[in-house]
């Protein structure tokens, strides 16, 4: 699910990918946005923050057997990246390869900043982070 846009909410949804990756459980992009009460279960991201992305809170999700709730990809496709005040806070991952991060390309620039996440509940992740 692609998302982009302002003042937007999602919540109270289950999103159940095929098993092979590429199928990204929420993209979100813009101004003021709320992920909220979502399960994912994919092979791929559980939610991707893209730029440009500022004031989006991403709470009480399930991550299970998805990826990580990320920020970027930055730098795909050239351009500036833009990602400020986020917040990812009481989630938890079940038995995903990656839980958090920042993802970009080697010739990204542009800003990232103040990114939070906060109370994370991680069980059978390989890298945390």
């Amino acid at each position: 699910m692609t998302v982009l846009g302002n003042n937007t909410q999602v919540y109270n949804i289950r999103i159940h990918g095929e098993d092979h990756g590429a199928t990204d459980g929420i993209d979100i992009g813009g101004w003021h946005n709320h992920v909220h009460h979502v399960h994912v279960t994919n092979r791929d991201e559980c939610v991707t923050v893209a730029s440009p992305s500022s004031n989006i809170l991403i709470e009480n999700v399930f991550c299970d057997n998805a990826g990580a709730t990320n920020i970027g990809s930055l730098g795909k496709g050239g351009g500036t990246a833009f990602i400020q005040n986020i917040v990812m806070r009481n989630n938890v991952y079940y038995q995903t390869e990656w839980a958090v991060g920042i993802k970009a390309y080697p010739c990204a620039n542009g800003i990232v900043r103040n990114i939070t996440w906060e109370n994370l509940i991680m069980d059978q992740v390989v890298y945390p982070v």
